[in-house]
């Protein structure tokens, strides 16, 4: 039996947005979230693309979820991509100070992306190229940073909402 995408999901507990905003903001801003149940569901299920135990890179990319998280000062989602990782490894993500030259690349990128996306010229991209990433890996991150900075922009607007209801 299939769910339609217009139905709310069975297990709401296994939504990563309302684990991060907390139970009183999660349960403040329900009827909003509920309201569009498909815009819930698309996200955690792009959630669980990236990050469930089928992703052959989990862990290159939470190490860039967690990078976007720390520049844009979410401590949530810090907390929340932290727990993906091994501690020596979130240290180094936080501090800017990875060994691995193609995770230190994907994490430049990341900040471009985040601080200054204007800035993304052909160049960045080639500079990915030449760290040797290939073109799904460039694609793959490009489409992560973006979804993590919509992940903090929802937060921070359920966060406003459920604090003034």
């Amino acid at each position: 039996m299939t769910r339609s995408s217009t139905q709310a999901p069975p297990n709401p507990t296994a939504d990563v947005l309302d684990r991060v905003l907390g139970a009183p903001l999660a349960d403040a801003v329900s009827p909003l979230r509920s309201a569009r149940p498909a815009v819930a569901e698309h996200t955690q299920r792009l959630h669980d693309a990236f990050f469930g135990a089928q992703s052959p890179h989990r862990e290159q990319l939470a190490a860039i979820a967690l990078r976007v998280t720390v520049l844009a000062a979410q401590p949530t989602l810090v907390e929340h991509y932290s727990a993906l990782l091994p501690p020596d490894l979130v240290a180094a993500v936080t501090a800017g100070t990875v060994d691995d030259p193609e995770l230190a690349a994907l994490l430049r990128h990341a900040e471009l992306l985040t601080l200054d996306p204007a800035a993304a010229t052909r160049e960045a991209i080639e500079s990915l190229r030449s760290a040797g990433l290939t073109e799904a890996a460039i694609v793959t991150a490009s489409q992560l940073i973006g979804y993590v900075n919509y992940q903090i922009r929802l937060v921070a607007g359920y966060t406003l909402i459920g604090e003034s209801v």
